[in-house]
């Protein structure tokens, strides 16, 4: 079926995203001669928003600079031709507080950024939003089968600690003199979406580990353990509810992230070859499940979360450390001393305060992330109720026939249960 994808956006709208491109708030000379809006990749269109892209013909200027010019933008949308899956992104606020964060606090906080860390935004409506395109300055999220290593996580490092940085100097010079803070002025957008004892998304995906860990790992069925894990799975899993509820007054809070999975990162680097071992740049995208935490829930899952091969204590330290003197010295940039607002020793009990989540969201992102391309956008072609069902109610089959089938699925989602398994019954392992 052939889609008018020309409805999302109208003349006048591209007009004003090609003033916000020049920076341009007066009456310059400006006509838009043509645009066409197309998927965004062959690939399915996202689990949580459609992508597209935006390409404007236009004149701007005036004299000789009066030109033909050609860009052309990532349009990030509610699904327009889904409306099972449009209801389900609405209901649940996801996509409608990354709109609303990059519409109402990134303006106040990137002024005091000393680097880029995401994409810029030019357009945002109730419904979708218009991004920089990352392609067009080699920017790229690595494919599945190339894992991250320890250089990639430090470049989420250093620009998670510019994004963390930010917030804490947007609120110490604009907010505190008004007694109130980030979390307190924007409560209304900052809500929980994903983390709760209802989530049907996060209840779903735990019994779906708790599956896989008693038939599929070494741990289940026929082990020592296997009783253990059957019993007290999920009562050891839903700490995370205590964890991410508990105060921690000597750890700053500041805007988190908290998604800082492989798909949210987007990598650059000189040669296009070399970004999969000396990559020089990250930007960090998908603020979906954005709230206001302490910083370092942000800093464990950015650095366990990504990668599957960052499991040594030593590498994991090294991360920590890192980001630890990257928030040091952007902090310098503005005349705060880290020791001021946090210890190192602080820091690190923070750190491993929050571990127990990404250790949870990794396997559970590949029980849905890791599935082939194709079999995920035939689903949203064919079968909605299917797509639902799996995201939302169950998806043991789907993970066992997978798992059954592809080495890749198989290989990546049982390492990550089994490290998770190493962790919650760590008392067993003693």
């Amino acid at each position: 079926m052939n889609k008018n994808l020309k409805i999302l956006l109208s003349k006048p709208e591209c007009e004003e995203i090609i003033r916000k491109l020049h920076n341009d708030d007066c009456n310059d000379a400006m006509e838009i001669i043509n645009y066409e809006i197309s998927q965004f990749s062959e690939g399915y269109p996202g689990f949580l928003g459609d992508y597209y892209r935006l390409t404007v013909e236009y004149y701007h200027g005036k004299g000789h600079n009066n030109e033909l010019k050609e860009m052309s933008f990532f349009v990030k949308s509610l699904p327009t031709y889904n409306e099972k899956k449009r209801a389900m992104l609405s209901d649940s606020g996801i996509f409608g507080k990354e709109l609303e964060v990059f519409k109402h606090i990134f303006p106040k906080i990137l002024k005091y950024s000393s680097k880029k860390w995401t994409p810029k935004c030019y357009y945002v409506r109730d419904d979708l939003m218009v991004l920089e395109n990352l392609e067009l300055t080699s920017y790229s999220i690595l494919p599945q089968q190339i894992e991250l290593n320890i250089n990639h996580i430090k470049l989420a490092l250093r620009s998670l600690a510019a994004f963390h940085t930010s917030s804490i100097i947007y609120e110490r010079l604009e907010l505190r003199p008004q007694n109130t803070s980030i979390g307190e002025l924007y409560k209304d957008m900052l809500f929980e979406t994903s983390y709760m004892p209802d989530s049907p998304w996060l209840m779903t995906g735990i019994r779906t580990l708790k599956n896989v860990a008693l038939y599929n790992t070494k741990y289940g069925i026929g082990s020592i353990y296997e009783s253990s894990i059957d019993k007290e799975f999920m009562s050891r899993a839903l700490k995370i509810f205590e964890i991410l509820d508990c105060d921690m007054p000597q750890i700053p809070k500041v805007l988190c992230h908290r998604d800082l999975w492989r798909n949210n990162l987007m990598f650059c680097c000189e040669n296009k070859n070399d970004i999969y071992s000396q990559p020089l740049d990250c930007l960090l995208i998908d603020f979906q499940l954005t709230r206001y935490f302490p910083l370092t829930l942000d800093v464990i899952i950015c650095t366990l979360l990504p990668s599957t091969e960052l499991v040594t204590i030593s590498d994991i330290n090294e991360c920590i450390k890192f980001y630890y003197d990257q928030l040091e010295l952007e902090l310098m940039q503005h005349d705060v001393k880290i020791e001021d607002i946090l210890t190192f020793n602080d820091f690190k009990v923070g750190c491993e305060h929050f571990k127990l989540l990404p250790l949870i969201m990794q396997p559970m992102f590949f029980t849905l992330c890791n599935l082939p391309e194709s079999y995920v956008a035939n689903l949203l072609k064919t079968n909605e109720e299917k797509y639902i069902e799996i995201s939302l109610h169950n998806r043991d089959d789907v993970v066992q026939d997978f798992i059954e089938k592809d080495g890749f699925y198989r290989r990546t989602l049982i390492k990550s249960v089994e490290r998770l398994v190493e962790y919650m019954f760590k008392d067993l392992f003693a």
